[in-house]
């Protein structure tokens, strides 16, 4: 499970946490695609305002589409054999680090990249898919910014 940890300065000005939980969560182990997604954060309309409400009920926090101008953070566990939505292009550009496990980056071109612990990728349009094709979960977090 992954903890989210949310702070802010409250009315006099002191750094306190608003949140300590787990974030909203989709798909599953049990998911015909062994795919898990913790939505982090999502910015809906930048520059992001630092007061304490959020737009929850925003589509970007149910993994919608991200919005124009705007960001969102995800983490992402593949179980063995999964594969992530297949063959995809977003209008994103993405920036993804594998926190544990491995991966394999597969490109429409025919490209593909085993990644671990550590490796990042930054994604920039081009159609591709994501394969665990390890016997242990892979654990990845990243950001996803709009792009024109």
């Amino acid at each position: 499970m992954v903890r989210r940890v949310v702070t802010i300065d409250d009315d006099e000005g002191r750094g306190v946490v608003v949140s300590d939980g787990a974030p909203a969560m989709f798909g599953g182990a049990d998911s015909a695609e062994g795919v898990e997604i913790a939505v982090m954060w999502a910015i809906t309309d930048p520059p992001p305002e630092l007061g304490p409400s959020v737009d929850s009920d925003h589509p970007a926090w149910n993994l919608g589409p991200v919005p124009v101008g705007g960001a969102r953070w995800t983490m992402l566990t593949l179980h063995p054999g999964a594969r992530a939505r297949g063959m995809h292009r977003t209008q994103t550009i993405d920036f993804v680090q594998v926190i544990s496990g491995e991966i394999f980056l597969v490109l429409s071109g025919g490209d593909e990249r085993r990644l671990g612990p550590g490796d990042a990728v930054v994604q920039r349009g081009a159609t591709h898919s994501w394969e665990n094709r390890s016997d242990q979960p892979c654990v990845m977090s990243a950001i996803m910014m709009t792009a024109r």
